[in-house]
């Protein structure tokens, strides 16, 4: 049995996380820390955790635990993760791994060499969609890839920030590491590849980065256009355009692989038999729409993390891969025309209210 001790306990980890964890076989929660005590005595009264801590040093020191799930503004991840593989605790730590390329070095650095599972929170390569749309492209459905369209949005509201991180690409927020990163790791799942090239423009309305446009070119040729909002519609859509085909997951409103292929124009018949081929789908389109099915991918991730740790095997999304998206998140905020980064005097105002630090 793996205890889990859990550092943050904000909006994420008390919707997403905790209602995975305690569902699964195998892991016990063990222990919880925060800053705020008001967050503290929530996650005690939902989900019954025994052992509570204000400081962090406290819970990574303690003996009977195995596995820290870091969730905290990403500033804090390189001090949090170091001291837990330091400590010989297996660690799931969300993204973004660091928010700078040096910092991310030296995690995976000392990953590698820890004898303990190391992984990044980069849970939509989990989902069952994004491995469907994997399979769709390697199986050649689609011809030879040639361009993706993507979106990640989200708008105010749609959850409840408890350190106002969100705002502050300084600490973690932004649409670079707070969303672009989830699109940068699903890329380099879908096509096995890393970004060769890409540039970035961005606008600061809301607060600095609250959306951005990218353009970039996969390593095998791939041209991507991404499009990162936080305040629009919320929605997640992935178009992969072939030589032969289309393929469409939205996330969102998750309904299966729209897939249209190039005889579907020439033959009525052809794109019927299609049409009927996609009924089966709808019964999976309705579970992942049920609140168990839109943390599908959270669930598979943990349980995941938790094979790697029984098996002593390497996790998907490891240190390394958390570095390769840092890289590539970085060049992105340094390609940025600084006169296309909108920035308005009320805009300034309001980001001058930015919530203080604090550990979520």
């Amino acid at each position: 049995m793996i205890t889990l001790g859990i550092i943050g306990c904000g909006w994420v980890t008390e919707t997403l996380h905790l209602p995975v964890v305690r569902q699964l076989d195998g892991i016990r929660l063990h222990s919880a820390c925060d800053a705020l005590d008001g967050r503290l005595r929530l996650v005690e009264r939902r989900f019954g955790i025994p052992r509570l801590y204000s400081d962090w040093t406290g819970l990574i020191a303690d003996p009977d635990l195995d596995a820290v799930l870091i969730a905290t503004p990403g500033d804090s991840h390189p001090l949090l993760a170091s001291a837990a593989l330091a400590a010989g605790k297996h660690v799931l730590v969300e993204k973004p791994l660091a928010l700078t390329v040096p910092d991310a070095e030296t995690l995976a650095k000392q990953a590698r060499t820890a004898n303990v599972v190391s992984m990044v929170g980069l849970n939509f390569r989990f989902h069952p969609l994004a491995r469907e749309l994997k399979a769709t492209i390697e199986r050649g459905a689609i011809g030879r890839p040639l361009a993706v369209f993507t979106t990640l949005m989200s708008g105010v509201g749609q959850y409840v920030s408890v350190t106002g991180y969100e705002t502050s690409p300084q600490r973690g927020g932004g649409v670079f590491h707070n969303k672009a990163v989830h699109i940068l790791d699903l890329l380099r799942f879908l096509f096995d590849c890393e970004v060769e090239s890409g540039r970035a423009t961005a606008r600061s309305e809301m607060h600095q980065h609250d959306c951005a446009t990218v353009e970039m070119v996969l390593a095998n040729g791939v041209q991507v256009v991404g499009y990162f909002s936080d305040r629009a519609i919320a929605d997640m859509t992935c178009l992969v355009i072939g030589d032969e085909g289309k393929a469409t997951v939205n996330f969102t409103r998750p309904a299966g692989i729209a897939l249209y292929r190039r005889e579907f124009s020439r033959s009525r018949q052809a794109k019927l038999w299609a049409y009927i081929r996609q009924v089966p789908r709808l019964a999976s389109a309705i579970r992942l729409s049920t609140p168990a099915g839109r943390l599908s991918s959270y669930r598979n991730q943990w349980q995941h993390f938790l094979a790697c740790i029984e098996s002593g095997s390497r996790p998907e999304t490891n240190f390394d891969d958390g570095l390769a998206v840092t890289r590539t998140v970085v060049q992105l905020i340094a390609s940025l025309d600084t006169a296309h980064d909108h920035l308005t005097n009320a805009s300034r105002l309001g980001m001058a209210g930015d919530a203080g630090r604090g550990v979520e």
